[in-house]
C-alpha cells in the first residue's frame, strides 16, 4: 500500500534503500506528493533531487505549472534533467527579460533534443552578448561545427545561423 501523501513525501525522499524503493515501484504517488510540497514552497535540496529523478515531461509541465509564472520560475531549471525536451513552460523564456535568457541559454548546455532548438535558435540572436555567448556554448555541445556561430559577429551572420539551426530542426527524417 502507498503511505498517505505528507508520510510519502518524507519517506520518499533521499538515498535510502527504503526511500529508492518507494521511487522505484511508486513514482506517481511519489511525484505527486513531491509535487504537492513544491506548490506549498520551495523543496529542501534532497526532496528537489528526488523529484528530479521522478521528472518526466508529465511532472515537468506540473511543475510548471505550480511555478510559473513567479518568482519561483527557477526551480523548474533545476528539475529539468538534460535527457528531457524542453518544458512548455520553458518555451517563452527566449522573449523574457534578460536574467531568464541567460539561465535558460545556459541550461541548454549539454542538451541536443530537437525540442530545444527554436529556443536555442532565438538565443543565438539575443541582444545581449553574455546570452549569445551561452547559446552559442550550447549549440557547439549539440551540433558542433554543423551550424557554424560566432557570438561577437555581425548580426546578420547570426541570424543566418539561427536559420540554419531552424531548417535542421524542420527537416523531415
Amino acid at each position: 500500500m502507498v503511505p498517505p501523501p505528507e508520510r510519502l513525501r518524507q519517506s520518499c525522499v533521499g538515498d535510502g534503500p527504503k526511500a529508492v524503493a518507494l521511487r522505484v515501484r511508486f513514482p506517481s504517488a511519489c511525484a505527486r506528493a513531491l509535487l504537492e510540497a513544491l506548490a506549498a514552497g520551495p523543496l529542501a535540496p534532497d526532496a528537489s533531487l528526488a523529484l528530479r529523478e521522478l521528472a518526466d515531461p508529465f511532472v515537468l509541465a506540473e511543475a510548471g505549472r505550480v511555478l510559473l509564472p513567479g518568482a519561483r520560475e527557477g526551480e523548474l531549471l533545476a528539475l529539468w534533467r538534460v535527457d528531457l525536451p524542453m518544458p512548455a513552460a520553458l518555451s517563452d523564456w527566449s522573449a523574457r527579460g534578460p536574467a531568464a535568457r541567460r539561465a535558460l541559454a545556459a541550461a541548454l548546455r549539454g542538451r541536443r533534443d530537437a525540442s530545444c532548438l527554436p529556443v536555442l535558435a532565438d538565443l543565438l540572436v539575443a541582444d545581449e552578448p553574455e546570452v549569445r555567448r551561452l547559446a552559442g556554448e550550447a549549440l557547439q555541445q549539440a551540433l558542433g561545427e554543423r551550424v557554424p556561430y560566432d557570438a561577437e559577429g555581425p548580426e546578420s551572420e547570426r541570424r543566418r545561423a539561427a536559420e540554419r539551426l531552424r531548417s535542421l530542426h524542420n527537416r523531415a527524417p
